[in-house]
């Protein structure tokens, strides 16, 4: 349902009952609003935010016998959980993403 003008998401199920908040948040929404990011990065930063990004593991819901092992490491169950806090094999791409992300905010202030 996120895309259309004004809904940012936060009524999808896969979001549970903290979604209708988060979009009250100033702080954590601040990015929607201004040009800062490119428009690939602004539609992952969306997919991530309301848990529809693509892992395998959620692309392989309802299907049987799928491979759900992350594709990078290979060792645990690509989740969004995985890619963003555990997986070693991204660990030098989360600490760029980390430090974009703070440049950001030293600049929008």
């Amino acid at each position: 349902r996120y895309g259309r003008s004004g809904d940012l998401g936060e009524n999808l199920g896969s979001q549970g009952p903290r979604g209708p908040y988060w979009r009250k948040c100033r702080a954590s929404n601040g990015w929607m609003r201004r040009d800062v990011l490119s428009e690939g990065e602004h539609t992952v930063a969306l997919q991530l935010r309301t848990n529809t990004y693509p892992t395998r593991e959620a692309m392989s819901r309802g299907r049987k016998g799928g491979n759900v092992m992350c594709r990078r490491c290979g060792q645990s169950v690509e989740t969004l959980g995985h890619i963003t806090r555990q997986c070693l094999a991204v660990k030098c791409n989360r600490i760029k993403r980390h430090n974009k992300v703070c440049g950001i905010l030293v600049s929008a202030t």
